[in-house]
């Protein structure tokens, strides 16, 4: 599965990240803003042919889920659906700070643990593995080219 990051995080600053992350919609606002969360869903389902689901606030762990507008369906569908989070059990925010620290390079599995309050070591080492591949994936489609002095070639 190919995923679509269209940010210009540089200069992103702990305190910018976090304000965008103030609660779940502006969590996923942000998410959807950069590209990491679908803003559309169309649902599965062979009779609804393609029929567009629509948003719905639901107090689950992300807020809300998508559910088809046909009324002999309404199938639900995550709002992780199809994205990097999908599979995940730590909450949108965590999932951000978690991604912000490894490019930070903090490393510190306790810090981590301590200040993301999650209780799993081996969440956080799955987590940053997975950011490894994301990126070593990244670069194996998107190939850095360098002339002979060693300058990049765009």
């Amino acid at each position: 599965m190919a995923y679509t990051f269209h940010c210009d995080c540089t200069g992103m600053t702990w305190g910018r990240l976090y304000e965008n992350c103030v609660d779940v919609p502006s969590t996923v606002a942000f998410l959807r803003g950069i590209g990491l969360l679908a803003t559309d869903m169309q649902c599965c389902n062979a009779a609804c042919n393609g029929q567009q689901m629509a948003e719905r606030k639901l107090a689950c762990k992300d807020g809300m889920t998508w559910r088809c507008l046909n009324k002999d369906c309404r199938r639900v569908k995550n709002i992780r659906t199809g994205s990097l989070f999908e599979r995940s059990h730590l909450n949108l925010k965590q999932i951000i700070l978690l991604v912000y620290f490894w490019t930070r390079n903090m490393l510190n599995q306790e810090l981590i643990r301590h200040e993301l309050d999650i209780r799993s070591s081996s969440t956080i080492v799955d987590w940053k593995n997975f950011i490894r591949e994301v990126c070593e994936l990244y670069f194996v489609l998107n190939p850095v080219q360098f002339d002979e002095s060693g300058k990049t070639i765009y």
